[in-house]
């Protein structure tokens, strides 16, 4: 091959690192843009010899957090990447992406800005997948918001922390009131007393070993529109009985007017409420007054009353009030009951050789040959990388340094064109000899 011909050749290289530092002067500052290197190279064949330009993708490089104003959008601490479809159904193709600026659309499909779809496994409240195959994208779907709502929940579980007058006299009554929601989701007011009703170990009164007192705590039946206590919490049957040992914590729990079991019950039975309005379903709710032998409950001290917290759990229906990820992957749900739940996780797709995808839409890349098959974890596992919330991921492309490269690729390019020009007119001379 001539010189010329290598000139030439050399010249439509630098006419190809020219577009590749186009490109990366549009990537600098752009969301996860990623520098393209531009390597000019010569190459040597049986008859023919010149240069060429190679461009190579970097996308191990991981551009710096920046703050998003977007619950929704995150940035991957790591060289992982999130899966995408093209289209918000099964027939898009499947993507890989580190622009991660998902945010509902009119339909609440998450999209990003480049018009991918987030894929994601949908899970129960506790953050389990649904499907148990995780490993594949065949159970992926596009993360929709449009139907997310929460059911009211009844109340299972009532724990309280009273501190009790240890020198009240017998009769003394004290207030205890807690709040109940039933599987409508009605929240109701408990009104509920404790009474003094032993304060000596003779005669027979106490009956749990080692136990010094004998309060009761009883609940009144609910007002309109209804709901009645059962036994033995009803004003009725006469309360359940607590017994206090000398450290003024729980013996032992007992109906009123029975024989306890020995060694005495470690735990209060159930508060039972029938008769709910409009048809919601009869309540048989947990009632935790502390542990047998520590203070973790209700307690005898001292000269005053004093509520330190009455705690039921139930709440009313909620609908969606917004939508977050956090740096394990978990798509969570907050709802305006004030409740949140878990409802999808990302995975995130790791590559033997990342920079060996290829690039099929903007800023959106298919798994290769050279790339190898991509493997699924769950941020923070298998070298994924956790998510960073409320974040998005910036370019890697320094600008300063992309102007410097074009001034040297110019150099060059300038360099090849005299090259040429010489060749020609030695050509030329040559001829006119």
């Amino acid at each position: 091959m001539s010189g010329s011909n290598i000139s030439t050749s050399a010249v439509n290289a630098c006419s190809k690192r020219f577009d590749t530092q186009a490109l990366n002067l549009a990537s600098a500052g752009s969301v996860a843009g990623k520098t393209t290197g531009n390597f000019i190279t010569t190459f040597q064949m049986r008859d023919a010899q010149g240069v060429e330009g190679i461009n190579i993708r970097y996308l191990n490089q991981v551009g710096e957090a920046q703050k998003s104003i977007y619950a929704t959008n995150f940035s991957i601490a790591g060289q992982g990447m999130a899966v995408v479809r093209s289209k918000a159904d099964i027939t898009g193709n499947i993507g890989m992406v580190r622009d991660c600026t998902f945010r509902p659309d009119k339909n609440r499909d998450f999209v990003n800005n480049l018009g991918q779809y987030l894929q994601v496994f949908l899970t129960d409240a506790s953050g389990e997948p649904l499907d148990p195959d995780v490993t594949t994208t065949n159970n992926l779907l596009t993360l929709n918001t449009g139907n997310i709502a929460q059911s009211a929940q009844a109340t299972k579980t009532v724990s309280a922390q009273v501190l009790l007058s240890g020198e009240a006299v017998v009769d003394t009554k004290y207030p205890m009131t807690t709040q109940v929601t039933d599987s409508f989701g009605n929240v109701r007011n408990i009104t509920g007393a404790w009474t003094k009703t032993s304060a000596t170990e003779t005669n027979g009164e106490l009956k749990i070993a080692g136990a010094k007192q004998s309060w009761t705590l009883t609940f009144e039946d609910l007002k309109a529109p209804g709901g009645t206590v059962g036994a033995p919490y009803d004003t009725t049957t006469g309360g359940l009985v607590v017994e206090f040992d000398a450290k003024g914590t729980p013996a032992g729990y007992y109906a009123k007017g029975a024989e306890p079991v020995f060694p005495a019950s470690n735990t209060p039975p159930a508060l039972d409420i029938t008769g709910w309005p409009n048809g919601a379903e009869d309540s048989a709710i947990k009632i935790s007054l502390g542990t047998v032998g520590e203070n973790d409950g209700v307690v005898v001290s001292g000269k005053t009353f004093q509520t330190t917290s009455v705690i039921s759990d139930g709440y009313g229906a909620g609908n969606l009030s917004y939508f977050e990820f956090n740096k394990d992957g978990f798509g969570i749900a907050h709802f305006t009951n004030g409740q949140q739940s878990k409802y999808c996780r990302i995975p995130i797709a790791v590559f033997n050789n990342v920079n060996g995808l290829t690039e099929y839409a903007p800023g959106t890349y298919q798994q290769t040959a050279a790339s190898g098959a991509y493997n699924l974890f769950f941020p923070g596992h298998g070298g994924a990388g956790e998510l960073v919330p409320e974040t998005y991921e910036g370019s890697t492309v320094d600008g300063t340094q992309v102007y410097l490269d074009m001034l040297d690729t110019q150099r060059i390019f300038t360099g090849n064109l005299k090259a040429i020009e010489v060749d020609k007119e030695m050509n030329k001379q040559l001829m006119n000899v």
